[in-house]
């Protein structure tokens, strides 16, 4: 269950209401070490950050290791519903 304040405008007070339960979920996964992160560089340009500076070797495990994760954690059978 989940729970919200809501405004209870005839009075002014605050209702605690139970709220529907959400269907999504959200994860939030980053790429791993760059070599921009090791010279203190931030790339941001989509085009070309991962082309001239790429990932280090810790950093193709540590994407490996969050892909694997998501994987385990949605299901295999799920990923066709995953937006990215």
């Amino acid at each position: 269950e989940a729970w919200g304040l809501v405004p209870n405008n005839a009075n002014g007070s605050i209702d605690i209401q139970v709220l529907p339960r959400l269907r999504n979920r959200y994860f939030a996964l980053r790429h791993g070490e760059s070599e921009a992160n090791l010279a203190g560089i931030i790339s941001s340009n989509y085009e070309t950050g991962s082309t001239i500076h790429g990932l280090t070797p810790k950093g193709v495990t540590q994407a490996r290791e969050a892909a694997t994760f998501l994987l385990e954690t949605i299901g295999r059978d799920n990923v066709q519903d995953l937006i990215v």
